[in-house]
């Protein structure tokens, strides 16, 4: 009980975060695609895990990706 009170300070501090920075993934965020001329996505492959494998995801990443 006497946790109460400091874990709820701590939860609405952490709940008033203005923004979370994403760091890692291998990926280079200097990196200029502008000099690539092509690209093709790769063949879908069930991974067997029917989070990943779902349609809409796949529908989404593709649209997220664009090239300017």
């Amino acid at each position: 009980m006497r946790w109460l009170v400091p874990g709820s300070l701590l939860v609405a501090a952490i709940g008033c975060a203005t923004a979370v920075a994403v760091r890692g993934g291998g990926a280079d965020p200097d990196y200029d695609f502008k000099r690539l001329e092509t690209y093709a996505w790769m063949p879908r492959e069930s991974t067997g895990d029917p989070r990943i494998d779902e349609a809409l995801l796949d529908e989404r990443v593709r649209k997220g990706v664009s090239i300017s």
